[in-house]
Protein backbone atom coordinates (compact mmCIF):
# COMPACT_ATOMS: atom_id res chain seq x y z
CA UNK A 1 0.00 0.00 0.00
CA UNK A 2 2.80 2.63 0.67
CA UNK A 3 4.48 1.89 -2.53
CA UNK A 4 1.12 2.10 -4.16
CA UNK A 5 0.67 5.71 -2.59
CA UNK A 6 4.28 6.51 -2.93
CA UNK A 7 3.43 5.71 -6.81
CA UNK A 8 0.43 8.01 -6.40
CA UNK A 9 1.72 11.02 -5.28
CA UNK A 10 4.45 11.40 -7.85
CA UNK A 11 2.05 10.81 -10.37
CA UNK A 12 0.29 14.27 -8.39
CA UNK A 13 3.38 15.86 -8.21
CA UNK A 14 5.19 15.56 -11.70
CA UNK A 15 2.66 14.00 -13.77
CA UNK A 16 -0.04 16.59 -13.55
CA UNK A 17 2.54 20.11 -13.46
CA UNK A 18 3.91 18.40 -17.02
CA UNK A 19 0.71 18.11 -18.56
CA UNK A 20 0.01 21.43 -17.54
CA UNK A 21 2.76 22.72 -19.23
CA UNK A 22 2.64 20.92 -22.43
CA UNK A 23 1.87 23.15 -25.96
CA UNK A 24 -1.52 22.09 -26.35
CA UNK A 25 -3.24 23.68 -23.22
CA UNK A 26 -6.93 22.22 -23.60
CA UNK A 27 -5.42 18.84 -23.80
CA UNK A 28 -3.15 19.27 -21.21
CA UNK A 29 -5.35 20.50 -18.74
CA UNK A 30 -8.23 17.94 -19.63
CA UNK A 31 -5.20 15.15 -18.82
CA UNK A 32 -4.69 16.60 -15.71
CA UNK A 33 -8.21 17.02 -14.28
CA UNK A 34 -8.89 13.46 -15.29
CA UNK A 35 -5.85 12.30 -13.22
CA UNK A 36 -6.49 14.64 -10.49
CA UNK A 37 -10.31 13.15 -10.13
CA UNK A 38 -8.84 9.43 -10.64
CA UNK A 39 -6.44 10.20 -7.84
CA UNK A 40 -8.95 12.32 -5.58
CA UNK A 41 -11.44 8.86 -6.14
CA UNK A 42 -8.26 6.09 -5.08
CA UNK A 43 -7.46 8.51 -2.25
CA UNK A 44 -11.43 7.89 -1.38
CA UNK A 45 -11.57 4.07 -1.93
CA UNK A 46 -7.78 3.17 -0.33
CA UNK A 47 -8.68 4.48 2.76
CA UNK A 48 -10.30 1.28 3.62
CA UNK A 49 -7.98 -0.95 2.44
CA UNK A 50 -6.24 -2.18 5.90
CA UNK A 51 -9.67 -3.15 6.99
CA UNK A 52 -10.68 -4.65 4.11
CA UNK A 53 -7.91 -6.72 3.86
CA UNK A 54 -7.68 -7.96 7.42
CA UNK A 55 -11.44 -8.47 7.73
CA UNK A 56 -12.16 -9.69 4.28
CA UNK A 57 -9.29 -12.02 2.59
CA UNK A 58 -5.78 -11.57 2.56
CA UNK A 59 -4.83 -10.94 -1.24
CA UNK A 60 -3.92 -7.58 -2.51
CA UNK A 61 -5.23 -7.23 -5.15
CA UNK A 62 -8.46 -8.60 -4.27
CA UNK A 63 -8.43 -6.04 -1.43
CA UNK A 64 -7.80 -3.35 -3.74
CA UNK A 65 -10.46 -4.16 -5.75
CA UNK A 66 -12.88 -4.45 -2.92
CA UNK A 67 -12.13 -1.52 -1.74
CA UNK A 68 -13.23 0.41 -5.34
CA UNK A 69 -16.49 -1.24 -5.49
CA UNK A 70 -17.48 0.03 -1.23
CA UNK A 71 -16.32 3.05 -2.61
CA UNK A 72 -18.19 3.18 -5.92
CA UNK A 73 -21.29 1.70 -3.93
CA UNK A 74 -20.77 4.59 -1.20
CA UNK A 75 -19.57 7.44 -2.61
CA UNK A 76 -21.09 10.11 0.07
CA UNK A 77 -19.96 7.60 2.63
CA UNK A 78 -16.74 7.78 2.01
CA UNK A 79 -16.54 11.86 1.53
CA UNK A 80 -17.50 11.64 4.86
CA UNK A 81 -15.32 9.31 6.02
CA UNK A 82 -12.27 11.29 4.66
CA UNK A 83 -13.75 14.25 5.83
CA UNK A 84 -14.01 13.03 9.19
CA UNK A 85 -10.61 11.77 9.34
CA UNK A 86 -8.74 14.46 7.70
CA UNK A 87 -10.05 17.04 9.57
CA UNK A 88 -9.26 16.21 12.83
CA UNK A 89 -5.24 15.91 11.67
CA UNK A 90 -5.69 19.63 9.81
CA UNK A 91 -7.25 21.47 13.02
CA UNK A 92 -4.83 19.81 14.82
CA UNK A 93 -1.90 20.89 13.15
CA UNK A 94 -3.12 24.23 12.08
CA UNK A 95 -3.73 25.27 16.22
CA UNK A 96 0.05 23.51 16.76
CA UNK A 97 1.21 26.16 14.86
CA UNK A 98 -0.77 28.80 15.87
CA UNK A 99 0.28 27.99 19.38
CA UNK A 100 4.19 27.10 19.54
CA UNK A 101 5.82 25.70 23.02
CA UNK A 102 3.74 23.26 24.97
CA UNK A 103 0.42 24.85 24.56
CA UNK A 104 0.53 23.94 20.69
CA UNK A 105 1.65 20.28 21.67
CA UNK A 106 -1.12 20.17 24.39
CA UNK A 107 -3.62 21.20 21.36
CA UNK A 108 -1.98 18.75 19.35
CA UNK A 109 -2.42 15.92 21.86
CA UNK A 110 -6.34 16.99 22.50
CA UNK A 111 -7.13 16.99 18.71
CA UNK A 112 -5.77 14.20 17.72
CA UNK A 113 -7.01 12.36 19.96
CA UNK A 114 -8.25 9.28 17.75
CA UNK A 115 -4.65 9.09 16.04
CA UNK A 116 -4.11 6.55 13.74
CA UNK A 117 -5.31 3.89 15.69
CA UNK A 118 -8.67 5.39 16.12
CA UNK A 119 -9.31 6.28 13.01
CA UNK A 120 -8.64 2.67 11.89
CA UNK A 121 -10.75 1.62 14.19
CA UNK A 122 -13.62 3.85 13.28
CA UNK A 123 -13.15 2.33 9.64
CA UNK A 124 -13.35 -0.84 10.64
CA UNK A 125 -16.69 -0.41 12.30
CA UNK A 126 -17.62 1.61 9.59
CA UNK A 127 -16.76 -1.42 6.98
CA UNK A 128 -18.40 -3.58 9.63
CA UNK A 129 -21.76 -1.74 9.11
CA UNK A 130 -21.32 -1.46 5.37
CA UNK A 131 -21.18 -5.67 5.52
CA UNK A 132 -24.48 -5.79 7.48
CA UNK A 133 -25.82 -3.89 4.76
CA UNK A 134 -24.60 -6.52 2.05
CA UNK A 135 -25.51 -9.12 3.85
CA UNK A 136 -29.18 -8.19 4.17
CA UNK A 137 -29.04 -7.03 0.78
CA UNK A 138 -27.55 -10.27 -0.51
CA UNK A 139 -30.71 -11.87 1.64
CA UNK A 140 -33.02 -9.54 -0.01
CA UNK A 141 -32.22 -9.17 -3.78
CA UNK A 142 -35.61 -7.50 -4.51
CA UNK A 143 -35.42 -4.77 -1.79
CA UNK A 144 -34.75 -1.37 -2.48
CA UNK A 145 -31.23 -1.06 -1.60
CA UNK A 146 -31.86 3.14 -0.79
CA UNK A 147 -34.12 1.63 1.95
CA UNK A 148 -32.54 -0.44 4.38
CA UNK A 149 -34.09 -0.98 8.03
CA UNK A 150 -31.35 -0.60 10.12
CA UNK A 151 -33.11 -0.59 12.44
CA UNK A 152 -33.64 -4.47 12.16
CA UNK A 153 -30.37 -5.05 11.20
CA UNK A 154 -28.69 -3.27 14.78
CA UNK A 155 -31.56 -5.15 17.26
CA UNK A 156 -28.00 -7.50 18.15
CA UNK A 157 -25.82 -4.95 18.24
CA UNK A 158 -28.19 -2.59 20.49
CA UNK A 159 -28.40 -5.46 22.90
CA UNK A 160 -24.89 -6.30 23.48
CA UNK A 161 -24.79 -2.16 24.63
CA UNK A 162 -27.96 -1.88 26.02
CA UNK A 163 -29.21 1.75 27.04
CA UNK A 164 -26.47 4.10 28.99
CA UNK A 165 -27.13 7.51 30.11
CA UNK A 166 -24.65 9.99 29.87
CA UNK A 167 -23.72 10.14 33.45
CA UNK A 168 -22.79 6.07 33.06
CA UNK A 169 -20.85 6.83 29.95
CA UNK A 170 -18.22 9.28 31.93
CA UNK A 171 -18.58 6.99 35.32
CA UNK A 172 -19.01 3.01 34.25
CA UNK A 173 -18.29 2.57 37.76
CA UNK A 174 -21.16 3.67 39.31
CA UNK A 175 -23.95 1.70 38.62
Amino acid sequence: MGVFIFIVFLIVTFVIPFYLTISQPIVGLALSVIIFWTTLFLLLSFQYYFTVYTRLGSNVIKSFKKCLLISLDNTGFSFFMMIHNLLPLLLSALIAFKFPGIIGIMVLIVFIFPGPVGILLYLDEALRLRLLKYDWLEENPEANRRKIPWDALLIEEREKTGTRTFRNFIFPWKD
